[in-house]
Protein backbone atom coordinates (compact mmCIF):
# COMPACT_ATOMS: atom_id res chain seq x y z
CA UNK A 1 0.00 0.00 0.00
CA UNK A 2 1.12 3.52 -0.75
CA UNK A 3 0.76 6.25 1.86
CA UNK A 4 -1.73 8.95 0.99
CA UNK A 5 -0.48 12.50 1.61
CA UNK A 6 -2.73 15.37 2.49
CA UNK A 7 -2.01 18.93 1.52
CA UNK A 8 -0.99 21.16 4.39
CA UNK A 9 -3.05 24.29 5.13
CA UNK A 10 -0.40 26.63 3.68
CA UNK A 11 -0.71 24.74 0.40
CA UNK A 12 2.81 23.27 0.17
CA UNK A 13 3.02 19.89 -1.46
CA UNK A 14 4.08 17.28 1.12
CA UNK A 15 6.27 15.47 -1.41
CA UNK A 16 8.12 18.72 -2.11
CA UNK A 17 8.59 19.32 1.63
CA UNK A 18 9.93 15.76 2.02
CA UNK A 19 12.33 16.29 -0.91
CA UNK A 20 13.63 19.55 0.64
CA UNK A 21 14.06 17.77 3.97
CA UNK A 22 16.05 14.95 2.34
CA UNK A 23 18.33 17.38 0.44
CA UNK A 24 19.05 19.41 3.60
CA UNK A 25 19.76 16.24 5.54
CA UNK A 26 22.22 14.97 2.93
CA UNK A 27 24.00 18.35 2.73
CA UNK A 28 24.28 18.54 6.52
CA UNK A 29 22.22 21.74 6.62
CA UNK A 30 19.26 20.25 8.44
CA UNK A 31 18.45 22.11 11.61
CA UNK A 32 16.06 20.42 13.99
CA UNK A 33 13.90 23.13 15.61
CA UNK A 34 14.82 23.49 19.26
CA UNK A 35 12.66 24.53 22.18
CA UNK A 36 14.75 27.54 23.10
CA UNK A 37 12.93 30.57 24.48
CA UNK A 38 13.75 34.11 23.40
CA UNK A 39 14.80 34.80 27.00
CA UNK A 40 17.38 32.01 26.98
CA UNK A 41 18.67 33.06 23.55
CA UNK A 42 18.88 36.71 24.64
CA UNK A 43 20.82 35.89 27.81
CA UNK A 44 23.25 33.66 25.88
CA UNK A 45 23.58 36.36 23.20
CA UNK A 46 24.51 39.00 25.79
CA UNK A 47 27.06 36.70 27.45
CA UNK A 48 28.66 35.24 24.31
CA UNK A 49 28.36 38.07 21.78
CA UNK A 50 28.31 41.04 24.15
CA UNK A 51 31.49 40.25 26.05
CA UNK A 52 33.53 40.05 22.84
CA UNK A 53 31.96 42.85 20.76
CA UNK A 54 30.83 45.59 23.18
CA UNK A 55 32.70 47.96 25.46
CA UNK A 56 31.88 48.18 29.15
CA UNK A 57 29.35 51.04 28.93
CA UNK A 58 27.74 49.59 25.80
CA UNK A 59 27.49 46.20 27.50
CA UNK A 60 25.56 47.69 30.45
CA UNK A 61 23.24 49.69 28.19
CA UNK A 62 22.52 46.80 25.84
CA UNK A 63 21.98 44.41 28.75
CA UNK A 64 19.28 46.72 30.16
CA UNK A 65 17.66 47.17 26.73
CA UNK A 66 17.61 43.40 26.17
CA UNK A 67 16.11 42.85 29.63
CA UNK A 68 13.43 45.56 29.44
CA UNK A 69 12.44 45.64 25.80
CA UNK A 70 13.15 42.16 24.43
CA UNK A 71 12.88 39.72 27.33
CA UNK A 72 10.15 41.81 28.95
CA UNK A 73 8.04 41.78 25.79
CA UNK A 74 8.64 38.44 24.02
CA UNK A 75 10.94 36.52 26.38
CA UNK A 76 8.56 33.62 27.04
CA UNK A 77 8.07 32.78 23.34
CA UNK A 78 9.89 29.95 21.62
CA UNK A 79 12.52 31.26 19.18
CA UNK A 80 11.09 29.10 16.39
CA UNK A 81 7.66 30.73 16.87
CA UNK A 82 8.88 34.32 16.43
CA UNK A 83 7.73 35.72 13.10
CA UNK A 84 8.08 38.98 11.19
CA UNK A 85 4.60 39.96 12.34
CA UNK A 86 5.54 39.49 16.01
CA UNK A 87 8.68 41.61 15.53
CA UNK A 88 6.63 44.29 13.74
CA UNK A 89 4.08 44.36 16.60
CA UNK A 90 6.94 44.54 19.14
CA UNK A 91 8.45 47.55 17.36
CA UNK A 92 5.02 49.20 17.22
CA UNK A 93 4.57 48.68 20.97
CA UNK A 94 8.03 50.12 21.62
CA UNK A 95 7.18 53.25 19.64
CA UNK A 96 4.23 53.86 21.98
CA UNK A 97 5.89 52.68 25.21
CA UNK A 98 6.34 55.36 27.88
CA UNK A 99 9.69 55.81 29.59
CA UNK A 100 10.01 54.76 33.22
CA UNK A 101 9.92 57.76 35.59
CA UNK A 102 12.60 58.14 38.27
CA UNK A 103 11.88 56.40 41.59
CA UNK A 104 9.74 58.47 43.92
CA UNK A 105 8.68 60.72 41.06
CA UNK A 106 5.12 61.97 41.06
CA UNK A 107 5.00 62.65 37.32
CA UNK A 108 1.70 61.62 35.76
CA UNK A 109 1.97 58.82 33.21
CA UNK A 110 0.27 60.89 30.51
CA UNK A 111 3.06 63.47 30.74
CA UNK A 112 5.85 60.93 30.25
CA UNK A 113 7.61 60.81 26.88
CA UNK A 114 7.75 57.70 24.73
CA UNK A 115 10.96 55.79 24.06
CA UNK A 116 13.38 57.71 21.87
CA UNK A 117 13.90 56.60 18.28
CA UNK A 118 17.54 55.84 19.10
CA UNK A 119 16.45 53.36 21.82
CA UNK A 120 14.03 51.79 19.35
CA UNK A 121 16.82 51.52 16.74
CA UNK A 122 19.24 49.99 19.28
CA UNK A 123 16.55 47.45 20.26
CA UNK A 124 16.03 46.62 16.57
CA UNK A 125 19.79 46.23 16.00
CA UNK A 126 20.05 43.93 19.02
CA UNK A 127 17.14 41.81 17.76
CA UNK A 128 18.69 41.62 14.29
CA UNK A 129 22.10 40.55 15.63
CA UNK A 130 20.54 38.18 18.17
CA UNK A 131 18.64 36.29 15.46
CA UNK A 132 21.73 36.37 13.19
CA UNK A 133 23.54 34.58 16.02
CA UNK A 134 20.61 32.14 16.35
CA UNK A 135 21.11 31.22 12.69
CA UNK A 136 24.87 30.97 13.15
CA UNK A 137 24.42 28.80 16.27
CA UNK A 138 21.99 26.60 14.29
CA UNK A 139 19.01 27.29 16.53
CA UNK A 140 16.85 28.41 13.58
CA UNK A 141 17.21 28.18 9.82
CA UNK A 142 18.20 31.24 7.81
CA UNK A 143 14.86 31.21 5.95
CA UNK A 144 13.09 31.58 9.32
CA UNK A 145 15.03 34.72 10.36
CA UNK A 146 12.20 36.97 11.64
CA UNK A 147 13.93 40.37 11.62
CA UNK A 148 14.08 41.95 8.14
CA UNK A 149 16.11 45.10 7.57
CA UNK A 150 13.04 46.90 6.19
CA UNK A 151 11.54 47.09 9.72
CA UNK A 152 14.40 49.27 11.04
CA UNK A 153 12.84 52.33 12.76
CA UNK A 154 13.64 55.62 11.06
CA UNK A 155 16.01 58.02 12.78
CA UNK A 156 14.19 61.14 13.94
CA UNK A 157 16.29 64.06 15.13
CA UNK A 158 14.74 66.71 17.30
CA UNK A 159 15.73 70.23 16.40
CA UNK A 160 17.83 71.87 19.10
CA UNK A 161 18.18 75.57 19.64
CA UNK A 162 21.48 77.25 20.38
CA UNK A 163 21.48 80.16 22.80
CA UNK A 164 22.39 83.60 21.57
CA UNK A 165 24.99 85.68 23.41
CA UNK A 166 22.20 87.68 25.03
CA UNK A 167 20.45 84.52 26.32
CA UNK A 168 23.75 83.24 27.76
CA UNK A 169 24.26 86.57 29.54
CA UNK A 170 20.77 86.46 31.08
CA UNK A 171 21.31 82.86 32.22
CA UNK A 172 24.66 83.77 33.78
CA UNK A 173 23.09 86.74 35.60
CA UNK A 174 20.45 84.46 37.12
CA UNK A 175 23.07 81.93 38.26
CA UNK A 176 25.09 84.50 40.17
CA UNK A 177 24.88 84.33 43.98
CA UNK A 178 26.66 86.86 46.21
CA UNK A 179 28.80 87.97 43.31
CA UNK A 180 30.04 84.42 42.61
CA UNK A 181 29.07 82.28 39.68
CA UNK A 182 27.44 78.97 40.54
CA UNK A 183 28.51 77.53 37.22
CA UNK A 184 31.59 77.93 35.07
CA UNK A 185 30.94 77.75 31.36
CA UNK A 186 33.40 77.53 28.49
CA UNK A 187 32.37 79.01 25.16
CA UNK A 188 33.74 77.67 21.89
CA UNK A 189 33.43 79.62 18.68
Amino acid sequence: RRQVYEKRPEGRDPELVLAEFTVKKKKGKLIIPQTVTVEKLAREFVIVYGTTHWGYATYDTNEVIVEKHIIGEIGQMQVKDVTELIIEKLLMRLSKKKITPPRGSKIETEKLRTLSTSTQRITFDLLLKMFDCAVQWRIIEEENHPVPERLRPEKVCEKREAWSGRQCGIAMQKMRLDGKFLLQVAFHT
